[in-house]
């Protein structure tokens, strides 16, 4: 059994879910995942975390 099976396995088990149902949820999964990775993201960094972590808030700003 490879990953993707032992994947499905245990969603199966741990959601009471067909195979089926399995494999129709990852692939909307990839279909909303792939919608989504064409937008363009913004995102805002309050200041207690850009001070927290400057490091983080200047690795964004580089990308």
């Amino acid at each position: 059994m490879d990953r993707r099976d032992e994947a499905i396995e245990q969603m199966m088990k741990v959601n009471a879910m067909s195979r089926e149902q399995v494999e129709s949820l990852v692939r909307d999964s990839f279909v909303e995942f792939r919608r989504q990775s064409e937008l363009e993201w913004r995102f805002e960094i309050v200041a207690e975390v850009a001070a927290r972590f400057p490091n983080v808030v200047h690795a964004l700003a580089q990308s």
